[in-house]
């Protein structure tokens, strides 16, 4: 006799794909009780299931960050040249000679072109440490689903 499965409702999927922080800080903790001598080990098919289902969070908060990332790239470009054009522009209007070393350093220092850029850092950070919880995470998946095999 086959069991009808009855699909999971969006309600259901958009609870399993948020709270990635919470899932995470789980895993943690049963990491740590691992370290400890006191998880108990016919526990670990289930943890290795939440590990898959905290991964399948973590892509929901990837994705939104990479493209934040992105789009902060593409602004910074567009305030540097932005800033640039403008520069260049009232440095000739005045008259004045201007090195294109000075222009780059005028540049820099620019409010709009320093503070998108600071975001993008600040986003890149934040990708690169959510792929580094990925890492974490399949490793935890696989040390979890080799506890009840003995390896």
């Amino acid at each position: 006799m086959a069991i009808e499965r009855i699909p999971p409702t969006e309600e259901k999927i958009n609870s399993l794909l948020s709270d990635f922080e919470g899932k995470y800080h789980v895993i943690l903790d049963q990491l740590h009780s691992l370290s400890e001598g006191t998880f108990d080990e016919f526990d670990g098919p289930n943890m290795a299931a939440f590990c898959l289902v905290a991964l399948a969070a973590l892509t929901n908060s990837l994705k939104d960050v990479a493209y934040r990332s992105r789009v902060l790239k593409q602004n910074s470009k567009i305030a540097e040249s932005e800033a640039y054009g403008r520069i260049k522009e009232s440095k000739s209007k005045d008259g004045s000679k201007v090195t294109e070393t000075t222009v780059a350093h005028l540049v820099a220092l620019d409010k709009t072109f320093n503070d998108l850029t600071r975001d993008y850092i600040r986003a890149e950070t934040d990708l690169k440490q959510l792929e580094n919880i990925k890492s974490i995470l399949d490793e935890a998946h696989i040390t979890f689903r080799s506890l009840k095999k003995g390896i």
